[in-house]
């Protein structure tokens, strides 16, 4: 009997490639569903709220976040971590980031938080840690320091869950422009979250700035509103497809999961590929998202897209998965005997 395939939804988020907060803290906001599995193999659309902090994929992936704040004497010195990052000099990173914190540098602070969220260069995962490294940056008004203190709040890392006071520093920083808050914000008005009016227009126009600068979150969630058609877009595959093809060209781990689903289906326009299929569920798996590791595991279990028939690795694949509290990769583990 075929198996069910599911379909990761938009979120905000996402992630290209897991910037300042782990994918495992991010899962723990929204566990995806699927329904029991039936003869066909069909598509599951899931739409989340999640708010991501990564940078925009127009910057390395493994650079630290760019601070909207003046330029001050002491730039070089973050400038000079971020360098470290793309090294793969974790702890140098942290060494010349502290510097630029205790100058009083937002930039510094900024990048210092990312690294204690995500447990970095011999620090421990820490968020209160990021909160208060946040809180001083924003306290300068940068931009990058009220997106990042925004999603923390939103997503209750570090400090209490508040969305309201994540929709209020959203706004300060979307009035900078930056693509996070804004696609981050435009999740809580599609939602009605945050004491703010449910507003799909306004929402839709938001992830339509955060995209144009390349956020690969916003791209996704892009994507998802052109195949819903909501906040006054007409229901568009093609133009879904699109977006998110360049989401998941920037990491994207859902668009990778959406576009890897349609191949494994021929949907929306797109040819049955199941190679291409277990590409895209391979990379997104690999980022931890558990609707591409129960996917993964369903190819791995019946043989398709090249794979050999394992039900040795679908089960290592499930087992991720419902570790995240996947409840199909928990009935996958059932049927293969745990």
């Amino acid at each position: 009997m075929a198996r069910r395939l599911a379909l990761a939804g938009p979120v905000v988020q996402a992630a290209s490639r897991a910037r300042l907060l782990c994918w495992s803290a991010m899962t723990q906001l929204y566990k995806a569903m699927v329904r029991t599995a039936c003869p066909a193999l069909v598509l599951l659309l899931l739409l989340s709220a999640r708010p991501v902090l990564a940078e925009p994929p127009s910057e390395p992936a493994s650079s630290a976040p760019r601070s909207s704040a003046q330029s001050s004497p002491t730039l070089s010195t973050a400038e000079a971590a971020e360098d470290a990052i793309d090294r793969g000099d974790d702890a140098e990173a942290v060494r010349l980031y502290r510097l630029a914190a205790d100058r009083g540098e937002a930039k510094g602070q900024v990048g210092l938080a990312q690294l204690h969220a995500r447990g970095l260069g011999g620090l421990r995962s820490d968020f209160e840690k990021a909160a208060r490294l946040l809180r001083l940056a924003a306290a300068q008004g940068d931009a990058a320091g009220q997106a990042g203190l925004g999603a923390l709040y939103q997503l209750g890392q570090g400090v209490p869950r508040d969305l309201m006071e994540a929709a209020r520093l959203y706004r300060l920083a979307v009035a900078q422009g930056d693509p996070k808050a804004q696609n981050n914000l435009a999740t809580l008005l599609r939602n009605g979250e945050g004491g703010l009016t449910k507003d799909e227009a306004d929402a839709v126009r938001l992830f339509r700035l955060a995209a144009a600068q390349g956020h690969a979150g916003a791209q996704s969630n892009l994507g998802a509103a052109y195949e819903a058609g909501i906040g006054g877009l007409p229901q568009d595959e093609n133009k879904a497809v699109y977006w998110y093809e360049l989401a998941a060209a920037s990491g994207d781990m859902r668009a990778q999961t959406n576009l890897g689903a349609s191949y494994a289906t021929g949907s929306r326009g797109l040819r049955h590929d199941d190679k291409a299929a277990v590409r895209l569920f391979q990379l997104a798996a690999d980022q931890g998202w558990a609707t591409a590791q129960f996917n993964l595991g369903l190819m791995y279990e019946t043989g398709r897209g090249g794979l050999p028939p394992s039900k040795e690795e679908a089960r290592h694949l499930y087992r991720l998965a419902a570790q995240q509290g996947y409840k199909a990769a928990e009935r996958g583990l059932d049927r293969l005997g745990r």
